[in-house]
């Protein structure tokens, strides 16, 4: 005999354990300091968007981290939209979707975000029936 089954898996078990629990260290932070809550909260001057269609949209809808920021409907073909946001460093991706007329053919829209006069994402996206787009605004264009 080698030893006593229930030992071994007794060790094997607290083996296991002790390497999962950097693991779940890293894979379950604690909750963010108050200080970075605040920052993130705080706005910035808004930021205009500003969509061009070269058609008329069925609809059309414009969202940053699952929250709306514009959506319309044809017949008209420009709306623009203010936007309060702070982008981080890293910046932030707007998502477009976009759904034309079942006859339409192949067109594009033309999606414009500025500050201060200052273009920081400027994009033109085409498509037929359906079309959904990411776009990363910069704080500055590079």
């Amino acid at each position: 005999m080698r030893g006593n089954p229930w030992i071994r898996i007794i060790l094997v078990a607290l083996g296991v354990i002790l390497m999962g629990l950097p693991v779940w260290w890293l894979t379950h932070p604690g909750a963010l300091p108050e200080r970075i809550i605040q920052q993130a909260a705080a706005t910035s001057e808004p930021l205009k968007v500003t969509l061009v269609f070269a058609q008329a949209p069925k609809s059309f809808t414009l969202t940053n981290l699952g929250k709306l920021i514009a959506s319309g409907e044809g017949p008209t073909t420009e709306f623009n939209a203010s936007w309060p946001a702070r982008l981080p460093k890293e910046g932030t991706d707007l998502l477009l979707k976009v759904q034309w007329p079942g006859n339409s053919p192949r067109t594009a829209v033309e999606i414009k975000v500025e500050s201060s006069g200052a273009v920081l994402a400027d994009q033109t996206f085409w498509g037929t029936g359906t079309l959904t787009e990411l776009l990363t605004v910069l704080p500055t264009k590079p």
